[in-house]
């Protein structure tokens, strides 16, 4: 499983009590086979083929980069996202989830998923 961390450093504000969002960014640790880096391409997914193909990016970085995420619960104030990151010069490791329109980013490793039940 791919590693994902986001990297937040805090800022100097330029006027003393002036608050200011930390510096975030984002940093995939996986290869091309990893799961997060195979999805179907744009055209593919236009066409309906949901075929996943290894891709040079992590399907998370694209989300990141468009300021389309939040951390965990906290939402984001003035649509800036690092706004939802902790006011502290810190690495935390994510993993996230799709909302429909919106990447939502957790901390920790992602949860392995519960068995289907067991046969006896």
């Amino acid at each position: 499983m791919a590693e994902h961390y986001l990297t937040s450093v805090l800022t100097e504000a330029e006027e003393e009590g002036m608050h200011v969002a930390p510096s975030v960014t984002f940093d995939c640790k996986g290869d091309q086979s990893a799961p997060c880096r195979n999805y179907p391409d744009a055209e593919q997914w236009d066409e309906g083929d949901p075929s996943s193909i290894p891709q040079d990016e992590c399907w998370m970085q694209g989300w990141f980069d468009a300021d389309c995420w939040y951390l965990d619960d906290r939402l984001m104030l003035d649509g800036n996202a690092a706004e939802s990151v902790p006011n502290v010069s810190a690495v935390f490791e994510v993993w996230g989830e799709y909302d429909g329109d919106q990447l939502i980013l957790h901390r920790g490793r992602k949860p392995a998923p519960e068995s289907q039940g067991s046969s006896t």
